[in-house]
């Protein structure tokens, strides 16, 4: 009677091949649903993404409001701030990124001062005046930060830059950006996203063809609409922990490298041609002409952290 039992327990269980079946039919929807879900994830940072640049978006018109224009995005290096006659060269560059992370949340996080003129180091272009004070009146005179500060992901670039050898971005300063939402493991130790760079539109400019000088200064940029030039320092400083090139930047430049010693040449051809290819709307054919030809792009580096490929992300629809 018991063996009988015994036979019965076993003819009711499972077979090897029933087994292996299920398991492969298993293996099979894990194979299908990873992909979607990873898409999924991609599809919802994408969105969050869009988010944050609609509260920086947000923050720009409210600085307008304020200041009766958008931010400045020029570098530094490439401008006489100081008024001696000669461009203020690498050890005052402040590119675009940085210039929006001042007007929006201000050179120390505090708030933007009105007086500021937007220097590297928080000082006046003469270095005469200590522009962010942190005594009461200089706080009182400052505007309140025009995006929340947990919406703007502001990071140091020494968060961002610094190298695994344990030497940090070389830069006295604070120079804050606004990171974008695809965060990664830095040597730092902090988890940030890339910078978001931006660029403000030279309403006066006639076009964007970097191939093209219509001004007559044998600079084929400087009657862009968008100046390449604005971000290019901090482009050129590569994938922060790999050491990658970014497509818009040429040669391969390492992570941590010196600022003001950089590697490659804000005027390649190639370079600029890509940014152009970027930004330029296609639809209109009488003249190369960018989207957004009157306020600003964003530009966020994406998911692979690399500027210039497919998955960036920017504030305007580039229509294929």
């Amino acid at each position: 009677m018991r063996t009988e039992k015994k036979f019965a327990s076993l003819r009711s269980g499972f077979s090897i091949v029933e087994l292996l079946t299920v398991m492969g039919v298993i293996a099979i929807l894990i194979a299908l649903l990873v992909p979607a879900l990873n898409m999924v994830r991609d599809y919802s940072k994408e969105i969050q993404q869009k988010s944050q640049f609609h509260a920086i978006e947000v923050g720009v018109e409210l600085f307008k409001n304020e200041f009766g224009m958008y931010p400045e995005s020029g570098d530094n290096m490439y401008m006489d701030k100081d008024g001696d006659g000669a461009l203020d060269g690498a050890a005052e560059t402040y590119a675009g990124a940085n210039k929006l992370a001042e007007a929006m949340v201000g050179w120390d996080l505090l708030g933007v001062h009105p007086k500021s003129e937007f220097m590297n180091d928080g000082l006046s272009p003469d270095d005469s005046v200590t522009i962010y004070d942190t005594n009461q009146q200089n706080l009182e005179e400052r505007e309140e930060q025009f995006i929340e500060l947990e919406n703007a992901n502001a990071f140091e670039l020494w968060d961002i830059y610094k190298t695994n050898e344990g030497g940090e971005f070389d830069t006295n300063f604070a120079n804050y950006v606004l990171c974008d939402v695809f965060a990664k493991g830095r040597y730092s130790g902090v988890k940030t996203g890339m910078p978001i760079l931006y660029f403000k539109a030279h309403k006066d400019r006639y076009e964007q063809d970097s191939a093209n000088d219509f001004t007559g200064s044998g600079s084929n940029i400087d009657d862009d609409i968008y100046d390449y030039s604005d971000n290019f320092n901090l482009v050129n400083l590569g994938d922060p922990v790999t050491g990658n090139a970014h497509p818009l930047a040429d040669g391969e430049v390492g992570a941590g490298t010196n600022i003001a010693a950089l590697s490659g040449a804000v005027n390649d051809t190639n370079d600029m041609a890509d940014f152009d290819d970027m930004i330029v709307n296609d639809k209109i054919s009488a003249i190369s002409s960018p989207y957004k030809a009157k306020t600003y792009i964003l530009i966020s580096a994406g998911k692979d952290g690399l500027y210039g490929t497919s998955d960036d992300i920017t504030n305007f629809t580039k229509e294929n």
